[in-house]
């Protein structure tokens, strides 16, 4: 019976262990993507698409230290320099994220492309995708977006190919 108890008490601590990680504020949302255990308002993205063809993206709430998008992902934030809150948090699935259905459009100020393909931050201007930036993101892109585009920001489009 001791070995089992054992087993018990070693299992428990791991399970303690891994739940002080997800519930902390600077690895939560990277801990909690990784072992599949975020809530909705951790969500990176939805990644079923709809009869559109987009996928809703989330961002994970936290406030940003400037620059924290973590490889592989686009991140984009609602203050400059990869300051305020991160907003959108996608990975590097080709798809275009609608933002501005899950909540999150007209609010991209700064961003950061760590997915290793072009990204096209776009406009949804009621009837049509406008890319907002002279041309897409390329892979290590970071910054503040221009005046003309700040704010505006509707869709994440990664893999992004300009149309002739």
């Amino acid at each position: 019976m001791s070995r089992g108890r054992g087993l018990a008490v070693a299992v428990l601590a791991l399970l303690t262990a891994a739940i002080g990680l997800v519930a902390s504020p600077i690895w939560a949302p990277h801990v909690c993507h990784a072992i599949g255990v975020c809530n909705s308002s951790d969500t990176l993205a939805n990644h079923s698409t709809n009869d559109g063809g987009t996928a809703n993206a989330g961002g994970n709430g936290n406030a940003g230290t400037g620059w924290t998008c973590p490889g592989g992902q686009f991140c984009g934030w609602d203050g400059p320099e990869g300051s305020g809150t991160m907003i959108v948090e996608v990975g590097s699935t080709c798809t275009l994220y609608d933002i501005g259905s899950a909540g999150k459009g007209d609010r991209l100020t700064s961003y950061q492309n760590r997915t290793g393909k072009p990204v096209g931050l776009l406009n949804w201007d009621g009837h049509n995708w406008q890319l907002l930036t002279d041309q897409p993101l390329q892979d290590g892109d970071k910054g503040t977006l221009p005046a003309a585009a700040d704010n505006q920001t509707d869709g994440v489009s990664i893999c992004y190919k300009r149309q002739p």
